[in-house]
């Protein structure tokens, strides 16, 4: 049996497992409540499937892979844990005020409509932007193994993220458990397919560190400046502690000793999956060096699978990256549409709007975002990662100061907030459209300056807005 008919069957069963597990959430859904959060009922382990699948994206699997064989083992990875750790933090705080949206917060915490609406747009537009990655990625590995054009690939996850998300948070959990599992496998089938080549981990870590050809260093040298790294990093940990992806599955939990297992325990499986995709990057890169500077970044794991390492197991590594996309696109068309209905509309139309009438729009706006992000990735980003930690770099200087320092400090208020926000978006895209968007030309990534302008604006104006009140 050919490689394209063992893609093509994997993918046949792949799509008959999602339409089987995407199909009872529509019956379990009755509120808005369990529209966007799941009537806040989830369990533990369900918590920790769909967690970890919104986290592991096909930027991980594909992105990740490819960095480590370039630049060899990647830290930047660390600010994502970093991340976590903020967020068991938040989960007291947070749960206190009952969100269904976390833009909702604004309003709560500061009183201020208009900050929620603000937070409604800026979920909305990032992802928008984030999901180009996810149908990038997908893309560019689907043409490559099924042999089919780059147009035809995306269109095909685009009925995918539909479909999965049209049942709201049940049916998102339940595919994103389906999904999750069946990535793991795809991950763990990769590394042992990789690291079988050698007799053992030592072996393949030091026949990497021999390797010496064009700039490509040791794999325990940087082949990118420390700065970049270390700001890198923490630019994607201050985005990924405040992202709505995660606080949502904060709000969605039964308590909070469950939010606070789910982030724990998903953070170690999480882990061990990076774990391996940073051996399968070095293996590759042994394996295959005659691709260096002729595959490009995003583009190496799908070459392994196809290539190197084939195997008549690589059908279950194709859907696993399908998994990766899917999983990760759905819980973010989901949190879009309720930051549009929950946190926009209201705004503008003051009168209220019937339950099954919001859900029913809710849907529309799912499938027009979902078209959007499409058309949009007509055009893909050239660094998967690089892209992201900008896209992430927004909810750093947007939601982190106002959410994370509206807990610790009674005092903030909304001129705080307000000019905090201001400060740190003016700063950064000024740094951004200077060096231009999304290039890593940076010495110290754009967020570093902007999140401290933005912390000095809000604790200056906070005082500020404190005595204009007296």
């Amino acid at each position: 049996m050919d490689k394209i008919m063992i893609y093509l069957i994997s993918f046949s069963i792949y799509s008959l497992l999602i339409l089987i597990a995407g199909k009872g959430g529509l019956k379990k859904t009755e509120t808005i409540e369990d529209f966007f959060i799941g009537g806040k009922s989830m369990k533990l382990m369900p918590s920790i499937f769909t967690f970890t699948a919104t986290w592991f994206s096909v930027a991980s699997m594909v992105g990740f892979t490819g960095s480590v064989y370039y630049s060899g083992y990647e830290v930047s990875v660390v600010g994502w844990f970093f991340g976590a750790g903020l967020l068991v933090l938040i989960v007291d705080p947070l749960r206190k005020y009952d969100l269904i949206t976390i833009p909702e917060y604004f309003h709560k915490r500061y009183g201020s409509k208009g900050l929620q609406a603000f937070g409604g747009l800026t979920v909305i537009f990032c992802y928008i932007m984030y999901i180009i990655i996810q149908i990038t990625g997908f893309g560019i590995v689907v043409s490559k193994l099924l042999d089919i054009n780059y147009t035809m690939s995306i269109l095909m996850v685009f009925l995918f993220i539909v479909y999965t998300t049209y049942g709201g948070f049940f049916s998102v959990v339940k595919t994103d458990t389906l999904n999750i599992i069946i990535t793991i496998l795809g991950v763990m089938i990769t590394a042992i397919l990789v690291i079988s080549r050698f007799d053992s981990i030592s072996q393949m870590n030091v026949m990497a560190s021999e390797m010496d050809f064009g700039d490509l260093k040791n794999i325990f040298e940087f082949n990118t400046p420390i700065g970049i790294i270390a700001t890198t990093s923490i630019a994607w940990g201050l985005g990924l502690a405040v992202n709505p992806q995660y606080l949502t599955r904060i709000s969605s939990t039964n308590s909070s000793v469950t939010a606070k297992k789910m982030i724990s325990y998903s953070v170690l499986i999480l882990a061990g999956m990076y774990f391996l995709l940073a051996l399968t990057g070095i293996g590759g890169r042994v394996l295959a060096p005659e691709i260096y500077n002729n595959v490009p970044v995003d583009e190496i794991y799908s070459y392994l699978i196809n290539n190197t390492i084939y195997s008549k197991l690589s059908g279950m590594i194709l859907i696993g990256i399908a998994a990766a996309a899917i999983s990760t696109i759905n819980s973010q068309l989901l949190i879009l549409s309720s930051g549009f209905m929950m946190d926009i509309v209201p705004f503008f139309y003051k009168k209220p709007i019937r339950q099954d009438r919001v859900l029913n729009l809710s849907r529309v706006v799912i499938v027009v975002a979902a078209t959007v992000s499409l058309a949009l990735s007509f055009t893909p980003p050239s660094s998967l990662l690089t892209y992201g930690s900008i896209i992430w770099s927004i909810y750093s200087i947007t939601f982190f100061i106002p959410i994370y320092g509206g807990s610790i400090w009674k005092k903030a208020n909304r001129y705080g907030v307000t000019a905090s926000i201001v400060a740190g978006m003016v700063v950064m895209f000024y740094l951004l459209q200077k060096q231009g968007f999304f290039n890593t030309s940076y010495h110290i990534h754009p967020v570093i300056p902007s999140f401290f302008a933005a912390l000095v604006f809000f604790i200056l104006f906070t005082f500020i807005g404190e005595m204009y009140e007296d």
